[in-house]
């Protein structure tokens, strides 16, 4: 469990993931807490930060990543065949300067990269169906995430210069910045 390594903390992910702990007795749980709050638990291995060698380890171990909706985190765990389950952090709940958190959870799950939750109330049940399901079932989804992506990164590279272009150029209206979305 992952909330990166943002200044502002993710508290309604950690206090989610704190009372769910109890409910996955044999699980093996990491958390990674950043500048939140976080009770240790003998259930879980805690800490505020992971080296990048230290993360990397934690994902060839694990069969699922909880995670902020960080693109990161999320092809980082595609990539030791470890299923994303995001949640985007929100500037509502201050969070986060802005909901480009959100707008990326929605493309995770629209583009088949893992599961993009909108509340913190689907956490417990999205993680327990993604541990019943079969691990080859969960392989062979990272496996065509990742061909997947490969295959959009050219129209995503192109969809991000010209958002990039319209807003260094001040042309851009809000449609414009909402038709160069990442989830369109």
């Amino acid at each position: 469990m992952s909330v990166g390594t943002h200044e502002q903390p993710f508290q309604r992910l950690l206090d989610a993931v704190q009372v769910m702990i109890p409910q996955f007795p044999g699980v093996k749980w990491i958390v990674q807490f950043g500048v939140g709050e976080w009770t240790r638990t003998p259930s879980a291995t805690s800490t505020a930060f992971l080296t990048h060698r230290e993360m990397q380890s934690a994902l060839n171990d694990a069969d699922v990543l909880i995670s902020q909706s960080s693109p990161g985190n999320v092809f980082g765990a595609l990539d030791h065949n470890t299923w994303p389950i995001v949640l985007g952090r929100q500037r509502r709940f201050g969070e986060h300067v802005d909901d480009h958190q959100v707008a990326f959870a929605s493309a995770v799950t629209a583009l088949g990269l893992g599961m993009g939750l909108e509340e913190v109330s689907e956490l417990s049940p999205a993680l327990g169906a993604e541990l019943e399901g079969p691990t080859a079932n969960r392989i062979e989804r990272c496996n065509r995430a990742r061909t997947g992506s490969r295959e959009r990164s050219a129209e995503f590279r192109l969809s991000v210069w010209g958002a990039i272009d319209l807003l260094v150029s001040g042309a851009a209206s809000d449609a414009d910045r909402r038709q160069n979305q990442w989830a369109r």
